[in-house]
């Protein structure tokens, strides 16, 4: 009968269009290594996503590090932070809970999530395959959940795409509008007393650069802040955890700069904020490349700047001497009260620090003077 013919066939042609997701799914994790090694990004993007979220590390692509620590330099003079709890309109907060919430968030992000403890803070990027940062999140983890915090402007978006690889997965994502986050100063001498993690490995030391703490106003939901405490707190109206941020080159991700930087070139592997001993997450193959077999192009240097121009972040940094061609990027900035200067992150490339061109930098036709980080950024001699 021609219509169970034409039935027939359709079925077979649906059959073979998911014969290779269902094969794949079943793989034991050595082959599935092996087929997204040879596999393009575009095609298994969506594949691969799923397939992390169920696996917890991959140990076909785990990378053993040999790199010695980089010091955090002692004693570094930051601005003075008022101990009030100050509330941030600068960034917004999505909660991730479930039983594997831990195992989803270790495959997708680029840190060592499962080293942050109980009451920790943590540092990650969220990449791209091309290994592309989408946004850097502050990770705040409590008994029973995980507080992914970043700019209120690609949130939203940011939210929307992880919930597309949760699938069978016991996580769950929300973002809710009225939730507030606010910060407090803690300490602050080159390292975070407070937090007693001066010991701790590279990757895991971004606390000790931190010169604050958050609190979260998220409707009584446990092991967060209530609303009584922020009933009190002032509005953080001279971009005081923007300054923070910078003189500590601790860099965020905004609009303008969305999928323009790797994780290395603002530094993100210096401050803890990428793991090359955990399994795969997306964009690891670039970011793990760059460090074993690549040539790093850029990094992230603090500066200030005079200037009466507006200065955001994606405004090109030119320079001087044999490099001029080349051209730096503003990852942040944020006009300092006090001295009237804008302060800055910049990454340039690393020609210009090797040539100490970055001495001509300029944004805006006026001269970027750099300023001391606290912490080295391992550049060869």
């Amino acid at each position: 009968m021609p219509g169970s013919e034409e039935t027939a066939i359709t079925f077979v042609i649906f059959l073979l269009c998911i014969a290779p997701y269902l094969i794949f799914t079943f793989l034991p994790l050595q082959f599935q290594g092996l087929v997204r090694f040879f596999a393009t990004f575009y095609l298994f993007d969506d594949l691969h996503s799923y397939a992390l979220s169920k696996s917890s590390l991959w140990p076909s692509a785990t990378f053993e590090s040999q790199a010695t620590a980089l010091p955090i330099h002692q004693g570094l003079p930051v601005t003075s932070l008022t101990p009030t709890l100050l509330i941030t309109n600068q960034l917004a907060v999505a909660r991730c809970s479930g039983d594997e919430a831990v195992q989803f968030l270790q495959t997708q992000l680029t840190a060592n999530i499962e080293a942050i403890p109980i009451g920790g803070c943590g540092l990650s990027g969220y990449c791209s395959p091309k290994g592309r940062l989408l946004a850097i999140f502050f990770v705040l983890r409590t008994a029973s959940d995980f507080w992914l915090i970043t700019g209120p402007q690609i949130l939203d978006k940011l939210i929307k795409r992880l919930q597309m690889f949760i699938l069978r997965a016991r996580v769950d994502i929300t973002l809710n509008p009225t939730w507030q986050v606010g910060f407090s100063h803690v300490s602050y001498n080159g390292q975070n007393a407070f937090l007693g993690l001066s010991q701790t490995p590279v990757e895991h030391r971004f606390p000790a650069v931190l010169p604050f703490e958050f609190a979260l106003n998220t409707d009584g939901i446990s092991g967060t802040m209530d609303q009584n405490t922020f009933s009190s707190a002032a509005i953080d109206s001279n971009d005081t955890f923007r300054l923070a941020c910078i003189q500590n080159g601790l860099p965020l991700i905004f609009l303008q700069t969305h999928e323009m930087f790797i994780p290395q070139s603002v530094n993100l592997d210096l401050i803890g904020g990428v793991s090359f001993k955990k399994g795969c997450y997306p964009g690891q193959e670039i970011v793990a490349r760059v460090r074993y077999l690549g040539r790093l192009k850029t990094r992230m240097i603090r500066g200030t700047v005079k200037t009466a121009s507006v200065i955001e972040p994606g405004t090109v940094v030119t320079g001087g001497g044999e490099e001029s061609a080349q051209q730096g990027v503003v990852v942040d900035a944020a006009k300092n009260s006090n001295t009237g200067d804008w302060e800055v992150l910049a990454s340039i490339p690393i020609a210009w620090l090797q040539g100490h061109s970055s001495a001509k930098s300029q944004i805006d036709g006026q001269c970027l003077v750099t300023q001391p980080l606290p912490y080295d950024l391992g550049l060869p001699e």
